[in-house]
This record gives structure tokens, sequence and C-alpha cells, in this order.
């Protein structure tokens, strides 16, 4: 209930009947409404509310990404605001991160001067592409999945998987291929290859022939794929890359050969892979 609520006490009997099942929850919630339009929204200029819907958007976000997304930099005068009139469930905490809490979002975002979809999911791609900049790779995500552009996600996805798999942050890629159906993992070689990195930079390159295995069966025409996943694996194992000619004559079959044969395990036992 404290989660719930965020500790604020209006926001209790809402939270109580919420935990019970109770089907006052939805009459508490309006009624929660009602008092942040009647206390709160009503008392706040226009400019204050669309910078702090701003923030509701990408919370939990640091005045630089907020400043950076927004194009503006005014993000410590929004702190200023709120040390002087404080608005309930938003915090401003050390390292200058703003806070929303989710159960006041949406009735903040209800009272921008205007709601503009295109504008929004803009915010929210300017925020990731600050944030990838910053090396800060799994806040972009968020950020991506908040677009709700699945196109835009998987590019992100594609690129920054194989980049955390490569420095050990295999567990952070995996959680990002988790957010996907298993549609969208069959249908696009670029998650697939994401996913055999993995294994690749774990050293089970058995689960990685695994993944060729599996994109073989898509039944993809030529080989033009074996290019791309042969650079993979072998930036993962820190090898040369097998020369085109291979690649056009063997198949990536060929290319799992050449690595299982050459001196792939020589190097696993000096730590190349770990590294």
């Amino acid at each position: 209930m404290y989660d719930a609520s965020g500790g604020w006490p209006a926001a209790l009997p809402w939270a109580i009947a919420q935990a019970a099942g109770d089907a006052e929850a939805s009459k508490e919630r309006i009624a929660l409404c009602r008092f942040l339009d009647e206390e709160v929204w009503r008392a706040l200029d226009q400019p204050f509310i669309d910078h702090l819907a701003d923030a509701a958007l990408l919370a939990p976000v640091t005045f630089e990404t907020l400043d950076s997304a927004r194009q503006a930099s005014d993000s410590a005068l929004l702190a200023a605001r709120l040390a002087d009139t404080p608005v309930p469930l938003v915090t401003v905490s050390e390292g200058n991160l703003i806070t929303v809490h989710p159960l006041i979002r949406a009735c903040l975002q209800a009272h921008r001067s205007h709601v503009d979809r295109a504008a929004q999911k803009e915010l929210l791609r300017l925020a990731a592409g600050h944030l990838s900049r910053s090396d800060r790779d799994d806040e972009a995500f968020r950020m991506w999945l908040a677009t709700r552009d699945r196109s835009a996600l998987i590019d992100f996805v594609s690129a920054a998987g194989r980049r955390a798999a490569l420095q050990g942050r295999v567990q952070t890629a995996r959680r990002w291929l988790a957010e996907f159906s298993p549609e969208e993992l069959v249908r696009e070689v670029r998650l697939q290859a994401v996913a055999m990195g993995i294994d690749a930079a774990e050293g089970n390159l058995a689960a990685a022939a695994d993944w060729v295995r599996r994109m073989r069966s898509l039944d993809l025409p030529g080989d033009g794929h074996a290019a791309e996943l042969n650079g993979i694996l072998s930036e993962m194992m820190a090898l040369e890359e097998a020369p085109a000619t291979d690649v056009e004559a063997k198949g990536f079959w060929g290319v799992i050969s050449r690595l299982m044969d050459g001196g792939w395990r020589a190097r696993r036992r000096r730590g190349r892979v770990g590294r």
C-alpha cells in the first residue's frame, strides 16, 4: 500500500481499496484525480504544468537528460519551483533526479496545454539519444520502449544489445530481448543475432550454432546474413574475420567449422572470450 500510494495520505483510501480488491477502488481513484484537479493543478501556471508533464513522461529523469530532450536549459528552475511549491508525489533527489509517481502521471498529462502524441514520442526519442550518447543504454532502452515504436526499438537493441554482450552485460541484453514477443524474435534476424552474440560472448558456441540453424530455417535469400553473423562471432571471440570468399563458398556452417577447428579453444583458455 505504501508503494502504491507513494506514502501520500490522500492516496491511502484508494491504495487500501485496491489492495483489498474492493469495487470502490475505481471511485477512490476518480476522487483522487478530482482532488488533484481542484487543489493542486488549478494553483499552478500552465508552463509549469507542461514542464512537469514532460518530466513525468521521462521520469525518473535527470535534469541533464530532461534539458536535452526538451532542447532547453531550465530544469534547474523546475526544481526551484518544486522546492517553493511542492507537488504531491513529485520528488527531486540527489543527483538532480526528478521522480514522478505513476499514480499522478495520467492526471498530470491530462492537464497539458495540448496533447500532442507525436511531440511526446519525439521527446522520448531525444531523451533516448542523449542517454545512448552518455553510455546509459539501459535507460535509453526504457525510453525507446515507451515510444511504442517497435521498429526503432529493434534498431536500438540490434546495436546496443551486441555492445552489451561485448561488454559482458549479457543479463541486460537478455532482459531487453525478453520484451519482444516470440513472433518478433522469430521474424527479426537482428534480434536473433543479438541472442547468438550473447551465447558467443559466454563461450557457448554450440548455442550460437543453434541460432544459425534457426536462421537458416527462415529460408532467407542467398546467404547474405552469413557475412554479418560471421563478423559478430569473430568480434565476440577476438578472432580475425573469415575472408569473404570463405563465407560465400562455404556458407555460415563453414565459418562455424573454422572457428571450432581454428585457434578458438586456445584463445579461450587465455581468457580472450571473457574479456
